[in-house]
């Protein structure tokens, strides 16, 4: 499962997106991973963004990340490919040409239900590893859920 949310200035969403990825859609890779799952939503929410945007980019996933920073070495490229198909590497080689600057905050994953409750009293949390947890990411870990649930109904009454 994969989810993308875009917010404004204000921090109010103004696009998103989910959905599931089948390892029919990634062949020649045979399993579908978070890292590969963490990727594409990344891709997919940048893909929206017109030429030359330059902004911040938050994941709580630090793989994900350093396949948009190494995108350009050949090395990691290729120890990557071992889990991120070599179509996907080139798209995200073409969105990073296309975009302006980007900035990549990691984000703590998968908030309890304290730190939901505190973040929408305003207040900013911290995770256990010092990174900042996020209503906007914890809003993607609950559309993805859905996503599953959606896919798994649909294909349960075929």
């Amino acid at each position: 499962m994969w989810a993308f949310r875009h917010t404004n200035a204000a921090g109010e969403p103004v696009l998103q997106a989910s959905g599931v990825v089948l390892v029919a859609e990634v062949f020649p890779l045979t399993t579908v991973t978070n890292n590969l799952t963490e990727t594409l939503a990344l891709l997919l929410g940048l893909e929206q963004l017109p030429d030359g945007w330059s902004g911040k980019a938050r994941t709580d996933s630090l793989n994900a990340i350093r396949v948009f920073q190494n995108y350009r070495d050949a090395k990691k490229v290729k120890a990557q490919a071992v889990w991120l198909p070599l179509d996907l590497i080139a798209r995200v080689a073409a969105v990073r040409d296309r975009l302006g600057k980007l900035d990549f905050e990691l984000l703590a994953g998968h908030p309890s239900k304290a730190d939901v409750a505190r973040m929408e009293a305003g207040e900013k949390v911290i995770g256990d590893r010092g990174y900042p947890h996020c209503l906007h990411n914890h809003w993607a870990d609950l559309a993805c859920q859905a996503a599953w649930h959606t896919y798994e109904g649909a294909s349960n009454e075929g």
